[in-house]
């Protein structure tokens, strides 16, 4: 078993208890502030039967202490761990509203199959243009391969070497439905 490694802002092998609990109280105080502002501060609490586990020092023991023990530096190193930490669970937490939110439009895009499917298997059923049926079954899909980034179109590439087969794929928006009946008398349906 490897001991794990000592992180700036805990307590050194050789610093003094109550030298760690004022770099603590420093520690805990929200935001840059200098070392003779929060003397200032603590002082203020002193001075109002604010009682500390350990007697505050004088001015010059306590500037020793947090020069000594590289107070500010400690702390950039715990604000920059506590930094790192927040952007993790931001990071995740977009991952898995992406992930619930492509979950929920691939279900709404296989419901909407299913229904289209289900409406062209019934031999009985006049009540709509099966064009237009497939034409909005074809730009949902579209819509929903835009939104989750898959690509739209595949399109073979007008390379002049014959030996090269590629293949570009574009993401495009999806065509507008229009407004008009496809006979083209302008009548909407």
């Amino acid at each position: 078993m490897t001991k794990q490694e000592q992180q700036p802002w805990e307590q050194k092998p050789k610093e003094l208890n109550n030298h760690y609990y004022f770099f603590m109280k420093y520690l805990e105080h929200e935001g840059k502030i200098s070392i003779p502002k929060f003397y200032k501060k603590l002082k203020q609490e002193t001075e109002k039967n604010h009682e500390f586990s350990y007697k505050l020092p004088t001015w010059k023991t306590f500037e020793t202490w947090a020069y000594l023990e590289e107070w500010v530096k400690r702390k950039e190193a715990y604000q920059k761990y506590q930094n790192e930490l927040l952007l993790d669970k931001i990071q995740q937490s977009y991952l898995d509203d992406l992930e619930e939110i492509f979950s929920l439009n691939q279900s709404i895009t296989k419901e909407g199959l299913g229904k289209a499917k289900a409406i062209l298997s019934d031999d009985k059923f006049s009540g709509f243009n099966f064009e237009k049926v497939m034409k909005g079954t074809d730009i949902a899909i579209q819509n929903n391969r835009l939104v989750t980034g898959e690509p739209t179109e595949i399109i073979k590439s007008d390379n002049k070497n014959d030996n090269d087969n590629t293949l570009e794929i574009v993401l495009t928006t999806p065509p507008k439905e229009s407004d008009e009946d496809e006979s083209g008398d302008g009548v909407k349906s």
